[in-house]
């Protein structure tokens, strides 16, 4: 009996030391992720510069597609590539009243003769009263923006 005693007193005296071992847990490398990029050189369309209040600007390029995928987005509806504050984002037609609208989950771009406009998909205003500034074939637009 007093050796069950003992066996037990120093079974609890181990397991409740501060010496505890912790092994390090292995390092988990966020997985990089891959987007897609687009060959510039290689676009076809109209890209559109606009001017809006407080001197933001706002930057519409229209692609023109070739091939199977063209047939397919105009039953969709037209796509847009839109630049503001250097961030793009693909933006898809919607159905509207009066004028064209564009949308994605982040921005609402409208444009209503002079009167367009960029929200955020909650309808805060980004860039109001944006008239157009230069309107060209893309390839030319790239060489201004790239000098």
């Amino acid at each position: 009996m007093k050796t069950l005693l003992l066996l037990s007193t120093m079974l609890l005296m181990t397991a409740c030391s501060n010496s505890v071992s912790v092994l390090p847990l292995p390092s988990t490398a966020k997985p990089a992720v891959k987007t897609a990029v687009m060959d510039k050189t290689t676009q076809k369309g109209t890209a559109t510069l606009y001017r809006c209040k407080d001197d933001k600007e706002v930057r519409v390029v229209r692609n023109i597609n070739t091939g199977n995928k063209s047939k397919k987005r105009q039953k969709s509806g037209s796509v847009i590539n839109l630049t503001f504050n250097n961030v793009t984002q693909k933006l898809t037609s919607t159905v509207s009243e009066s004028g064209n609208s564009y949308t994605n989950i982040h921005w609402h771009w409208f444009e209503r003769g002079d009167a367009n406009m960029l929200t955020t998909s909650v309808g805060k205003v980004l860039a109001e009263q944006c008239i157009i500034q230069k309107a060209s074939p893309l390839e030319a637009l790239e060489k201004d923006t790239n000098k």
